[in-house]
């Protein structure tokens, strides 16, 4: 039970990073969606949606990786 909840909120956060790649997300939520310190060196315009476009991919991976191994 415990898995399915984890994986759905993961699922969720993943989903969320891709809808917000080129949208910043409200104020009470942001600290959520940061991206790699390693995103630093791209130009400013490309910092966050790369980050977060990453993060999302990752976390996606993740996802159905745990989803498959776990389940």
């Amino acid at each position: 039970m415990a898995a399915w909840i984890f994986i759905a909120v993961m699922g969720t956060w993943s989903f969320l990073n891709f809808l917000f790649v080129f949208k910043e997300p409200p104020a009470s939520v942001r600290h959520f969606f940061r991206v790699p310190a390693l995103f630093v060196f791209l130009p400013e315009k490309w910092v966050m949606p790369a980050g977060r476009l990453f993060a999302g991919l990752a976390g996606t991976g993740l996802t159905i990786f745990l989803a498959y191994r776990l389940l």
